[in-house]
């Protein structure tokens, strides 16, 4: 990833119980350790060619850690899943500093709120350990991710620091 191809956003952390909600049919649930697995095959399926070339399993797991933390234990609910039928179809992720580094939906289950619904609730568990904003690096020509992000309340920033 460079920088060259990315966009740093921020976002003042909202109150508590400002979430959104998906379409009906949809389940959500926070990220658990057995959703490893699931949460690297949605990367490989959703694939960000704005921001790098391509993933490898590692990298995909070395994020996925970043966020959940190395037991794999998500604390504070920082990541949260959506499902259909028992299939993971969309996640966002924030570490515990307040990077959000996964949002991924599967392209034939977006436009129907699940990103929003599950990056809502990111944000709101980051407010309640604290956090008084977040941050998102996101591929500049990520057209979806952008509009997602700045529908949200996300601003461009211009510090260096993630």
């Amino acid at each position: 990833m460079t920088l060259e191809k990315a966009m740093k956003m921020k976002i003042a952390l909202p109150q508590p119980n400002q979430y959104a909600d998906p379409s009906p049919g949809y389940q959500l649930r926070p990220f658990r350790k057995e959703d490893l697995q699931a949460c690297i095959n949605l990367m490989f399926a959703v694939p960000d060619f704005s921001m790098v070339d391509e993933w490898t399993y590692e990298e995909c797991k070395k994020w996925i850690l970043a966020s959940a933390g190395k037991d794999l234990d998500s604390p504070n609910e920082r990541g949260w899943l959506a499902f259909k039928e028992g299939q993971l179809v969309s996640m966002a992720l924030a570490n515990s500093k307040g990077y959000v580094n996964q949002v991924y939906t599967l392209p034939e289950h977006q436009n129907r709120g699940l990103a929003t619904a599950c990056l809502t609730r990111v944000l709101e568990s980051l407010s309640i350990i604290g956090m008084k904003e977040a941050t998102v690096l996101v591929g500049k020509t990520n057209v979806r991710a952008l509009s997602l992000y700045e529908k949200l309340g996300f601003s461009p920033s211009t510090d260096n620091v993630i």
